[in-house]
């Protein structure tokens, strides 16, 4: 997966982001920002990449029903499958358990892909099962990829937490952002 992500890095003229002012407030808050920041045209962009570099034809990627519908285009266009868990209305659209992510994670599923609050329903997912679903990757050997660009956008009780404060998962852990709801860029 390494060496096909620094080809797409290559390929795709990606850009290394390590003091970019456009992150500096990312980081002077806090935020855990650590690795080897990448920039894209987009955050969309950089999760089809992400799809391709660590996923091969015919590999399963898990995402949290109901999702953003461009997920399911993106794993396509990489030749991947989206294998839904669903979360249901009753429950505020909350995370199912770690036992039943842990039980759909089957051979061909290779990563986790959650957006974080999410879109469409806006549930915003607790530390807790955030830390739980990374060492649920790191036990499975597999990546989570996390969604971030909508961090901003949290109007209930639930606190956000980044994914970048996750520690000992960075081998695991892929957290995609964009400028584009911030900024209206």
């Amino acid at each position: 997966c390494r060496n096909r992500i620094a080809a797409l890095h290559v390929k795709a003229g990606e850009f290394d982001l390590r003091g970019c002012p456009a992150l500096g407030a990312c980081g002077s808050a806090g935020s855990g920002l650590r690795g080897s920041p990448r920039g894209t045209s987009g955050a969309s962009e950089g999760i089809y990449f992400a799809l391709l570099a660590c996923l091969d034809r015919g590999e399963s990627v898990l995402a949290p029903e109901p999702m953003y519908a461009n997920y399911v285009g993106f794993a396509e266009m990489a030749d991947v499958q989206v294998k839904p868990v669903t979360c249901s209305i009753e429950s505020g659209f909350a995370l199912p358990s770690i036992a039943d992510f842990a039980r759909a994670v089957t051979p061909d599923v290779k990563a986790i892909l959650l957006c974080n609050p999410n879109n469409p329903t806006g549930a915003v997912y607790p530390e807790m099962m955030l830390r739980a679903l990374a060492e649920l990757a790191i036990e499975r050997d597999i990546y989570l990829f996390i969604d971030e660009v909508y961090r901003e956008f949290c109007y209930g009780e639930t606190p956000f937490f980044s994914a970048l404060n996750l520690t000992g998962a960075d081998k695991h852990v892929v957290v995609f952002d964009s400028v584009s709801k911030r900024y209206s860029a």
